[in-house]
């Protein structure tokens, strides 16, 4: 449709809809909490890793949580989960190369914490994550 352009009513929004971070770029909330999720690297899983059933691809990920907020942060509940090639990604557990899940130990304001992620995908050429710090946020 083409035309004039309008002033937005009060029913239609005002402002953009957040923007959606690519890898290795930082997402901010308004609280201050900020994360991370590095490029992907390849990654070659070690004879005693879990998840890697049926894929022949591997990729790395290292997540950042900086807690700017006023509140310590509980980084247990961070969820992470990976589209590859129209496919769900396998999440890769790797004790031998340190690829556990999210810390437990709480993240006082002021500092971060750090971790890897793998998963097991159909394409690294084509990729999409979705991975939220805790579950009251996108």
């Amino acid at each position: 449709m083409t035309g004039p352009s309008k002033e937005p009513t009060s029913a239609e929004p005002t402002s953009e809809a957040p923007s959606t971070p690519q890898f290795g770029e930082t997402y901010s909330w308004d609280d201050g909490l900020e994360m991370t999720v590095s490029k992907p690297t390849a990654y070659k899983p070690s004879p005693s890793a879990a998840g890697t059933d049926r894929f022949k691809n591997f990729l790395m990920f290292q997540i950042t949580i900086k807690n700017g907020s006023k509140e310590k942060f509980e980084p247990g509940p961070t969820t992470i989960s990976v589209s590859s090639g129209d496919e769900e990604g396998q999440e890769v557990f790797d004790y031998d190369k340190g690829i556990e899940s999210a810390p437990s130990t709480s993240v006082r304001p002021g500092r971060s914490t750090k971790w890897k992620v793998a998963f097991a995908v159909k394409d690294p050429k084509d990729l999409t994550m979705d991975a939220a710090p805790d579950f009251t946020r996108e």
